[in-house]
């Protein structure tokens, strides 16, 4: 969970110098700074997503999944 918020976070400051780029004369640091985080967004894209071909199929969050117990069937009479 912590890895999303910190993820939306980073989208988000992306999305405000972006933003500030365009509505605020085009100023060269803005620019840069968008840049920088779409490289981070960019990189951490690439780690997370799981790819069949070309297209997202799944998130790889590090952790192995377990598989399930199936319930068991017990008596209700001995």
């Amino acid at each position: 969970m912590d890895w999303i918020f910190l993820f939306v976070v980073t989208v988000w400051k992306m999305r405000k110098f972006q933003i500030a780029y365009f509505n605020d004369g085009r100023k060269q640091s803005d620019l840069i700074e968008a840049k920088r985080y779409e490289r981070m967004v960019d990189d951490e894209l690439k780690k997370k997503l799981v790819f069949a071909g070309d297209v997202p199929t799944g998130l790889d969050t590090g952790e192995e999944l377990r598989p399930t117990e199936e319930p068991k069937q017990t008596t209700l009479f001995e």
